[in-house]
C-alpha cells in the first residue's frame, strides 16, 4: 500500500486519527478561499463567548475577569485546532448548573476531562451504539430552543428596530449563507447606529454661575447681562451625522425673546 494510504474506521488506535492528517495532501491554493468562514466563525466565537461569560457573571452574582476568560477560550481552541479538534466555548448550561450544585473545586474539569479522555481511548465507540434519533432530537430540540429565544421570547426584549435587525439578519443568513448574512446585518446595525444617534440630543442648556471674585460693581454688570448669555453643553456622541442637529439647537437656544429683541438689536436696527 502507499505510504499516504488511510487507516481504516475500524481501526481501534484513537492515535490513527492523526495518521490522516497529511500536509503533502493539502490544496493549499484553496485556503484563501476559506478565509470569509474562518473570520465568521473567529467573530461567532469571541462574541458567543463574552455573552457565555456575561451570562455566566450574572448567575453567579460576582465580577469575573473576561480577559482572562477569554483568553482561555482562546488558547483552548489554538490547541484544539494544532491537535485536529473543533472550536468552541464555554458551555453555559454545564457551568450554571455545577455552581449551583455548590461545586467550587477544579476537580470537577480534571474528572470531566478524564472523562472525555478515557472515552476517546476506548477501542469501540459508544456513539455507535447510540441512536440517530437521539442526535436529531437534540438539535431539533436546540435549534428550536434558540428559534423561540431570538425569533420570538426577544420582541418584548429590544426595540423594535432592533428586533427588525435581527429578523432581516436571521432572513439574509439563509438566503445567502452565513459569511454573507452576518456582513449585511453588522453594515445594518452600523447604519441604525449612525441614524439613531444622529437624532438623540446632544446640546443641553444649562445654568451656570461665575466662581471668581469680582468687585460689586462688576458683579452687578454681570447679572444685568445675564439675560444675554446662555451656556450649552454638549454631552453624548458627537460626529457628523449629528451636526445638523447641533446647529438646530444651538440656533433655537439663541432664540431672542421678543421683549428683549429692541434691547439686543443693533443701532442702526432700532427705531
Amino acid at each position: 500500500a502507499p505510504p499516504h494510504a488511510e487507516r481504516e474506521p475500524s481501526d481501534p488506535n484513537p492515535l490513527s486519527a492523526w495518521s490522516l492528517f497529511q500536509l503533502h495532501l493539502v490544496h493549499w491554493h484553496v485556503l484563501p478561499t476559506l478565509l470569509p468562514t474562518w473570520l465568521a466563525m473567529y467573530t461567532v466565537v469571541a462574541f458567543s463567548s463574552s455573552l457565555d461569560v456575561a451570562a455566566i457573571q450574572m448567575d453567579m452574582g460576582k465580577q469575573l475577569d473576561f480577559n482572562h476568560e477569554l483568553i482561555t477560550v482562546g488558547l483552548a481552541n489554538a490547541a484544539s485546532g494544532l491537535s485536529g479538534g473543533f472550536t468552541g466555548s464555554y458551555i453555559f448550561s454545564t457551568t450554571v448548573f455545577t455552581y449551583r450544585t455548590g461545586t467550587r473545586s477544579r476537580l470537577c474539569g480534571v474528572v470531566v476531562m478524564l472523562l472525555e479522555l478515557l472515552l476517546f481511548a476506548l477501542p469501540v465507540s459508544i456513539v455507535a451504539f447510540v441512536p440517530k434519533l437521539f442526535f436529531g432530537a437534540v438539535l431539533t430540540f436546540i435549534s428550536l430552543d434558540l428559534l423561540l429565544d431570538w425569533l420570538w421570547a426577544a420582541r418584548s426584549k429590544v426595540h423594535v428596530a432592533e428586533y427588525a435587525i435581527i429578523l432581516l439578519t436571521f432572513l439574509l443568513i439563509n438566503l445567502f449563507g452565513l459569511e454573507m448574512g452576518m456582513a449585511c446585518g453588522v453594515l445594518v446595525s452600523m447604519a441604525h447606529f449612525i441614524a439613531d444617534y444622529a437624532r438623540a440630543p446632544v446640546v443641553q442648556r444649562i445654568n451656570v454661575r461665575s466662581t471668581v471674585l469680582r468687585s460689586f460693581a462688576h458683579s452687578r454688570a454681570l447679572a444685568l447681562m445675564q439675560p444675554r448669555l446662555i451656556s450649552l453643553r454638549c454631552r453624548g456622541y458627537i460626529f457628523f451625522g449629528s451636526t445638523l442637529q447641533i446647529m438646530e439647537d444651538v440656533l433655537c437656544s439663541i432664540v431672542v425673546p421678543p421683549h428683549l429683541e429692541s434691547v439686543l438689536a443693533p443701532p442702526s436696527a432700532r427705531p
